[in-house]
């Protein structure tokens, strides 16, 4: 767009000098843009985010402001106006059930604030930036942190019932010991070899039941948390978060620790996870937190408060 704007402006002139001037005047700006994590975001947010599309480039390039701070604020007044509908009277007032367009700017703008806030902790030294080309590149679904339903167990492929149930003994087995080992046993034609879970040693007849009583005993042992997130807060912003679409389809409804696992899998794959879905999954918001493989009431309202706190700026 700045391009087509130049080349108009050499087709309307003889005086290709004052072309160049004000080309190098642009290219100073937006360098000092690229340069400023606030300017870099902001702006970033506001040309990449869903709804309707505007040049905010060419309109910035337009105006005249006399310092960083007066871009800085007419930008963060710009996003609080174009998020009414998501942020006011300083909270969020959206969850699962609203438009899935809002809940996917909301966290778009979360993570840029996560950038924004880990550039400035740098104190100069550094600038870390959200790579727009990447994030724009992916589908994201809004997914439950911790799932609002369990798999349907009756709607998977036999393959993929073998996969959930060495998900829940990866993620399940050690914890809950022996119970689990007495249950899961009998699917087993020889439970003592190298691969147990090679298909001919499988009793398939009796998959439908041992997953089904594997659940049953995993779910009563996650009942027993003292802290657990309930019911009426699964569709709350606090057990909520963006994730790949493809990621999400593959593991949607798993539960909260074999979604952990697997996203860090991901994420050493190379595979691009968003700053702050990754940060949830690492229980980066948590605080002081004793148990990584739960995600507990308490880390829902941390998480919360932490977004909350991180957009306040916006909430006019």
């Amino acid at each position: 767009s700045v391009f087509r704007y130049f080349s108009e402006e050499i087709k309307q002139t003889d005086d290709l000098r004052t072309v160049w001037d004000k080309v190098n005047e642009v290219f100073e700006k937006l360098l000092q843009w690229y340069n400023h994590p606030e300017h870099y975001h902001y702006i970033g947010y506001l040309q990449n985010k869903e709804g309707k599309k505007r040049n905010v480039i060419l309109e910035l390039l337009s105006r005249k402001f006399k310092t960083k701070q007066e871009l800085t604020n007419y930008l963060i007044d710009t996003i609080s106006n174009d998020s009414k509908s998501f942020l006011k009277d300083n909270r969020i007032s959206i969850d699962y059930n609203s438009d899935k367009k809002e809940l996917r700017n909301l966290f778009f703008l979360f993570n840029i604030e996560s950038y924004v806030s880990l550039s400035q902790s740098s104190k100069g030294e550094e600038i870390y930036r959200l790579p727009f080309d990447l994030y724009s590149s992916v589908n994201y679904d809004i997914e439950h942190i911790d799932s609002q339903t369990e798999k349907e167990v009756s709607t998977l492929k036999p393959e993929e019932k073998m996969e959930f149930l060495k998900d829940l003994e990866l993620d399940f087995g050690f914890e809950i010991g022996k119970p689990f080992e007495e249950n899961t046993t009998p699917l087993f034609k020889e439970s003592v070899v190298e691969d147990k879970w090679k298909e001919d040693n499988i009793n398939k007849e009796i998959l439908n039941e041992i997953l089904e009583s594997t659940i049953l005993i995993v779910n009563e042992f996650l009942e027993k948390e003292p802290d657990k997130l309930d019911e009426n807060s699964k569709n709350n912003i606090g057990n909520l978060t963006i994730l790949n679409d493809s990621i999400n389809r593959s593991y949607g409804n798993s539960y909260f620790n074999t979604k952990r696992r697997l996203i860090i899998d991901e994420d050493k794959r190379g595979v691009y996870i968003p700053i702050a879905t990754k940060n949830v999954f690492l229980k980066y918001f948590s605080g002081n937190t004793k148990k990584h493989t739960r995600w507990s009431k308490s880390d829902a309202e941390n998480y919360q408060k932490q977004i909350e706190k991180s957009l306040l700026k916006f909430m006019k």
